[in-house]
Parts: structure tokens; C-alpha cells; sequence
């Protein structure tokens, strides 16, 4: 085999055949084609790795700044590789890239976009407002942040109006409510006392009654034992003439008998 066959073999072994370092499993038995080709004289793959990777960071040097590096100010150039770290934690990638300052252009986009939503909120036409709904405007920041949409600015005041009537209407109706209660607690208490008064006067038109009552029946006792005193007084009235008259005719008898005894 002739040179040239030397340099090719080292990319077939390492797509075939893995390093020892790499695999944990012991090595197969040689085979007639592993011993022909172990004859070969191998290459390092660390080495065609690097060969690789500095041809490609040649062609991209200009496009694209490495991984893992931090950048530099745009006044100094990027300087080339000098070697090939074969093995990077990914954290320390992580941390540098962490690191690393944010774009401009990223810093000005944003930027912009809060200048227009600033924007957007103090700048709208006032024209179309007037004195009073732009002082409600300037204290309210809801009202700021749709001031640029003067329907939906009408539709909140509106509602804030109705709402404030409403809460201004229950306010007066609870005030004529507690007056009402308390004209209704006077005329209650008025009522009560009253009440109390005409209690005591029928007790009191009670006892009278019973005072009345209790003179009717004396009353009338009185007139029965009358009535019967009269009574009593006719029938002796009765006898006493009975007795004046057979006293009288006695009288009459007794001369007449006296002249005939003469």
C-alpha cells in the first residue's frame, strides 16, 4: 500500500471502530481484516478533529463569534484559536454566555417599544374632550390608558356617573328611611303614651262603675225596705180605722142601752 492509502484510513476507523476510551465493553477478537488493518499506521482523532474544526472556524471567522468566548469591544479584532479545548462543561458555557452584555440593538428595540407605549399614553387628541372630562382624564389612569379611544373614555365617565347617581340616590333614600323610622319611633312613643292614658282613665271609669253599681244596689235595697215600710204602714193604717170604727159603733150602742134601762 502505497502512501496515500496512509492518509485516508484514520476517518473510517473512527466512524467504525470506537476509541477503547469511549467504550466500557472489552475488545473483540481479531479478525483477518482488523489485523490487516491494524497494520495501518493510525492517526490521533483528537488530531483530525482539530484539523477539522480550525478549517471550519477559518471559513466562519467572519460570520459567527466562537461559543464559550466572551466578545470583545469593537475596537480590538477577534483573535484567532491557538489551540483546541476538546472538552467544555456546559455550564461554563452557560455562565459566559450569562455573562455577556446585552446587543444594543436589543437594548434600543426595547427602548423604543416602551417610548411608544409612553407615547401612546400621554400623546392623544384633546381637541375632542372637554375641560372637565380632561381633568377626570388626568386623575384617573384608567382613563390614561384608553384616552387615545375618546367612546370608550365617554362609555367610563358615563358609567362612573350612573354609578355615582346610584350610590347618591340609595344615600338619600337611606336618609329618608331613617327619617321615616324615626318620625314612625315618635308617633309610636306618642301612641304609647296615650295608650297609657287611656288605660288609666278605663281603670279608673272601671272603679267608678264599680263604685256606681255598688250605690244602685244600696239603692234599691233602700227602696224595697221603703216599700215594704209602706206596706207595713197601709196595714196598720188598715187595722187602726177598723179599730176607730168598732170603737165608734161600741160608742154608739152604749146610750142607747142606757136610755132603756132608765
Amino acid at each position: 500500500m502505497n502512501g496515500s492509502d496512509n492518509s485516508t484510513p484514520s476517518r473510517p476507523r473512527s466512524i467504525t471502530q470506537p476509541s477503547l476510551a469511549f467504550s466500557s465493553l472489552p475488545p473483540l477478537s481479531p479478525s483477518p481484516s482488523s489485523s490487516r488493518r491494524n497494520s495501518i499506521p493510525l492517526m490521533n482523532p483528537s488530531a483530525s478533529v482539530e484539523s477539522r474544526d480550525s478549517s471550519i472556524r477559518v471559513k466562519k471567522k467572519s460570520l459567527l463569534p466562537p461559543l464559550c468566548v466572551k466578545r470583545r469591544a469593537p475596537k480590538d479584532d477577534i483573535e484567532p484559536f491557538k489551540r483546541h479545548y476538546r472538552s467544555l462543561s456546559v455550564d461554563s458555557c452557560l455562565s459566559d454566555l450569562l455573562k455577556l452584555p446585552p446587543s444594543p440593538n436589543n437594548v434600543s428595540s426595547s427602548r423604543s417599544v416602551d417610548g411608544e407605549q409612553n407615547a401612546s399614553e400621554l400623546e392623544f387628541d384633546t381637541s375632542v374632550y372637554t375641560d372637565d372630562e380632561l381633568n377626570k382624564i388626568a386623575k384617573s389612569t384608567k382613563l390614561k390608558e384608553v384616552a387615545s379611544d375618546p367612546k370608550e373614555v365617554r362609555r367610563i365617565l358615563k358609567n362612573q356617573e350612573s354609578a355615582a347617581r346610584s350610590k347618591q340616590k340609595k344615600l338619600q333614600y337611606m336618609i329618608n328611611l331613617e327619617l321615616k323610622i324615626n318620625f314612625l319611633e315618635n308617633k309610636n312613643a306618642s301612641i304609647f303614651e296615650k295608650i297609657k292614658l287611656l288605660e288609666n282613665d278605663k281603670t279608673m271609669r272601671m272603679n267608678e262603675k264599680k263604685e256606681i253599681m255598688i250605690r244602685i244596689e244600696s239603692l234599691e235595697q233602700h227602696a224595697e225596705l221603703r216599700d215594704a215600710l209602706t206596706e207595713h204602714l197601709h196595714v196598720e193604717i188598715e187595722r187602726l180605722k177598723a179599730v176607730l170604727i168598732s170603737n165608734e159603733k161600741g160608742n154608739e150602742k152604749s146610750p142607747k142601752s142606757r136610755d132603756d134601762n132608765m
